[in-house]
């Protein structure tokens, strides 16, 4: 690092003017994996550690000096297997975005584009460990996603997020009006998967009809539970399993 503090342009200076920009511009802090360094940190260690059970083994004995060494060489290589995999388990950034993140970083760090082999060349991941999508089931975040701004941006986080906001980046949270847009849609949904599928049953009632119009309205009430309502399995089974029970109810009392 020495010869980037002495080479044209000040490090120090590259490096502060990079962490403000990715403060005031990036709410997700974007890391570099560097899967070559962190396996070959590994693959060190492991055979520093062979080389420790082999000299063990040779004198038949281990000393405080020998145990000091084996003790660290243990906590390093298990660090270095935790980092790797806390790296691993990461959300990754899409392929779409490293090209203009290694432009970004190319252009703070123009000394570093220079050295061989591409130092800037890893996969990215985010640095939180989650998404926030996970939080909110698909229908809150289909609105989230495609409402406008004005709409998908709650008035706390338009104020909080201001940057985000007019850059037309996509809101963390559910805005009041996205959550009572899904409740609508929720309730009208259920109301008509059980409104509709009778209609079409009174009307020219026959066995076949019924039982075709049974069949085609749990699938499609199956499908909607499990891609559109955040439910674990026993939730789906026992909703799916209830409003089939409602339609043979309804087609056993108007036969």
């Amino acid at each position: 690092m020495a010869a980037v503090s002495t080479a044209k342009g000040d490090y120090s200076q590259q490096l502060y003017t990079y962490t403000v920009e990715s403060c005031h511009k990036e709410e997700a802090f974007h890391i570099l994996e560097f899967e070559f360094l962190q396996r070959l940190n590994i693959v060190h260690l492991q055979n520093k550690l062979a080389e420790i059970k082999s000299k063990v083994h040779n004198t038949q004995r281990c000393d405080d000096s020998a145990a000091v060494e084996l003790k660290m060489a243990l906590a390093d290589y298990s660090t270095a297997i935790r980092n790797y995999a806390a790296v691993r388990s990461l959300p990754p950034l899409p392929l779409s975005h490293k090209e203009d993140r290694n432009m970004r970083l190319e252009r703070h760090f123009p000394i570093l584009t220079r050295l061989p082999h591409h130092p800037f060349d890893s996969h990215y991941f985010y640095a939180t460990p989650s998404s926030t999508n996970d939080h909110h089931d698909s229908i809150r975040n289909f609105f989230r996603l495609h409402l406008p701004r004005s709409l998908a941006y709650s008035t706390e986080e338009r104020h909080a997020r201001k940057y985000e906001y007019e850059t037309s980046q996509h809101p963390i949270e559910v805005s009041k009006t996205v959550d009572r847009l899904a409740r609508f849609v929720v309730a009208f949904t259920g109301g008509a998967f059980l409104v509709v599928p009778m209609l079409v049953m009174v009307f020219a009632p026959s066995t076949t009809k019924s039982v075709s119009t049974v069949t085609a309205a749990v699938v499609l009430f199956a499908g909607a539970m499990a891609f559109g309502v955040r439910a674990g399995n026993v939730e789906t089974l026992v909703a799916t399993a209830t409003y089939a029970a409602v339609l043979v109810v309804f087609v056993g009392t108007s036969s």
